[in-house]
């Protein structure tokens, strides 16, 4: 009899310890899965008070697109200008016309330079100006040059 009390012994002792390991694994579950849907509430929070942010922002983006009324009378001035062209005469003869007005001396200095077979790098070393400026002096010389008599032009551009 005794040996038929060991075998139920440790039965029960077997089904004990796998009826609690069994109950500990659900409780981690369960425990687990309240962590889990706490941070899914706190992200889904998250995410719709940055969708509002979004929202918010689109909004102001497209009042600040929408075109304002002085926009509108600039580009209306615009396109009167382009379409009614302003006579060549000055209508106050205290301001000077195009024709009267000389670039400033340094940019006559680096036009002469150039006409005179100086490369730009040794240019803009002369006049300690960089070399986009020297490009962009020249391009706009040129560029004058077609628009007016280039003998006229040339006399302009020399320095007084």
């Amino acid at each position: 009899m005794p040996e038929i009390s060991k075998e139920i012994l440790l039965m029960f002792d077997y089904n004990l310890t796998l009826t609690s390991l069994s109950l500990l694994l659900c409780i981690l579950i369960f425990s687990r899965s309240i962590f889990l849907r706490r941070c899914l509430d706190t992200k889904s929070n998250l995410l719709e008070k940055q969708t509002k942010i979004l929202d918010e922002m689109v909004q102001d983006l497209n009042i600040a697109t929408e075109p304002n009324i002085n926009e509108i009378n600039f580009e209306n001035t615009l396109t009167e200008t382009e379409t009614n062209p302003v006579s060549e005469e000055p209508q106050n003869s205290f301001v000077p016309t195009r024709n009267d007005m000389r670039p400033p001396e340094r940019y006559q200095y680096a036009q002469s330079m150039h006409r005179s077979g100086m490369q730009k790098e040794e240019i803009s070393s002369t006049l300690g100006m960089s070399g986009n400026e020297i490009s962009q002096i020249l391009k706009l010389a040129s560029i004058g040059c077609r628009d007016t008599d280039p003998q006229d032009f040339q006399e302009n551009l020399l320095p007084a």
